[in-house]
């Protein structure tokens, strides 16, 4: 009879054991649309031998989340404030080295950084963040882009990559709080990139954590013929839940020019918040 009980005894660990590692392996991710939905589940099929992934379509997913109806979801810079204190990132988005955007100014303008307008397309984020940086430090409207007139000298918010003519230009940036110049050869120091990357979160204290750090880092790594975690889905859906520019993830967010998520909430300001919730 005692040896029965043994048995049974073992046994009953040996499910409660499997239970768990069930439990574990079984993840559940928040997204909100349906082209976000069908990213998940390719996704989802590229994981299957490691772990199950579920897709769960609700809003707004941080509070999905935080009510443990979904183990993680993916926010953007914007929503950062509003779920720091229930949610933690465990994975941030990382750029090409020379993925920065820097801030472009004929030679022949320098002494004039302080007045010259600002150049930048109104909807990219990057160009947007990297513009109320710069102004922030010029003391110069924070919140309002005006449009140069044609021909009108202005300082070119831009990703270095895509500056064509680097011949008499120089590059605007901060240095010691002060708006300072130097050469082009200067961007991966003298840049106005300010842009938090969309983030990996769970809930906080959440046991899902690890796993999720996991198998994110996997499917972001690994070469698939038919699907990359980053670019463009099905050749039209572009920054489908990431951006298309990431390349890797990390754990630390780098916090380009020092800008943290305390530091990012003092460069918003209400006309940009508005333009660019999402």
């Amino acid at each position: 009879m005692f040896a029965a009980y043994k048995i049974s005894l073992f046994f009953g660990v040996v499910v409660c054991l499997l239970a768990q590692q069930i439990s574990a392996d079984h993840v559940k991710m928040c997204v909100e649309k349906v082209s976000e939905q069908k990213k998940c589940e390719t996704m989802a099929e590229k994981v299957k031998d490691f772990v199950k992934l579920e897709c769960v379509t609700d809003a707004p997913c941080t509070e999905v989340v935080y009510n443990d109806k979904a183990d993680y979801t993916v926010v953007n810079a914007d929503a950062y404030t509003n779920v720091m204190d229930k949610l933690e990132p465990v994975l941030f988005e990382k750029f090409d080295d020379d993925n920065v955007v820097v801030a472009v100014v004929k030679a022949d303008k320098e002494n004039k950084v302080h007045e010259l307008p600002l150049d930048f397309k109104e909807s990219d984020l990057r160009e947007v963040h990297g513009a109320l940086y710069l102004n922030h430090y010029r003391h110069n409207g924070v919140c309002k882009k005006v449009k140069p007139a044609p021909g009108v000298d202005t300082i070119k918010i831009v990703r270095y990559h895509d500056v064509k003519d680097k011949n008499d230009k120089k590059l605007v940036c901060v240095e010691n709080d002060k708006v300072v110049v130097k050469p082009m050869d200067e961007y991966m120091k003298c840049h106005v990139e300010a842009n938090i990357p969309n983030a990996v979160m769970v809930k906080k204290g959440s046991d899902k954590k690890d796993v999720v750090v996991k198998m994110m880092k996997e499917v972001s790594e690994k070469q698939y013929d038919d699907f990359k975690l980053f670019g463009v889905f099905m050749n039209k859906y572009h920054d489908l839940i990431f951006s298309d520019e990431a390349k890797k993830f990390v754990k630390e967010h780098p916090a380009p020019n020092g800008v943290t998520v305390d530091k990012f909430v003092d460069l918003h300001c209400g006309d940009v918040d508005e333009h660019h919730n999402h």
